[in-house]
């Protein structure tokens, strides 16, 4: 899950998302860079409330959330006809990314021996590093071949897979968070 959550933050939003904004709405540097800090602050809020939202759902239920905000954000990215109202879909991104990382985190911790936890923690940070690299890369094939709405189209694909991957992880009980 954490290849799927960076390849979508390291392709579509970080990489396509500026470029789907000059050149659709011819939107200024300091624009792209507010549309931003608007994923980040829904990031924050959501990351922040993920204490209150533990006492109602399961962490496997909240990564179920998360995959759905990332296939809401990118199967709605290519529909604004106004450059502000992309922060929608820009906001369900973020929202993901305040459900996903920490819960994915804390899963990860919870499957691993106190004895390998580290390795495991390592491993996830390269796997992070991986999507960093290899996210712009994956969607510059649906860029070419059918235009900026199929980056984002194509990374619904990866919502989905990520729903399935969230459906079938431990339960909290298995991993004693």
């Amino acid at each position: 899950m954490t290849l799927c959550t960076f390849t979508i933050l390291y392709g579509p939003i970080i990489t396509y998302v500026p470029i789907l904004s000059d050149t659709v709405f011819d939107a200024s540097p300091s624009r792209i860079g507010f549309m931003f800090a608007i994923s980040s602050l829904f990031t924050g809020v959501a990351a922040s409330q993920l204490g209150r939202i533990r006492q109602i759902l399961s962490v496997r239920t909240m990564l179920c959330l998360a995959a759905v905000c990332f296939f809401a954000s990118m199967a709605t990215m290519s529909i604004p006809d106004n450059f502000w109202l992309l922060a929608i879909p820009v906001g369900f991104f973020g929202m993901g990314q305040g459900l996903s990382f920490p819960n994915l985190a804390a899963k990860l911790t919870g499957i691993a021996s106190i004895e390998k936890r580290g390795a495991v923690m390592a491993v996830n940070g390269t796997v992070l590093r991986i999507a960093q690299t290899i996210g712009p890369l994956i969607f510059s094939i649906p860029l070419i071949m059918g235009g900026i709405s199929a980056v984002f189209y194509t990374a619904t694909i990866i919502g989905v897979a990520m729903f399935i991957l969230a459906l079938n992880c431990p339960s909290d009980e298995q991993t004693k968070n």
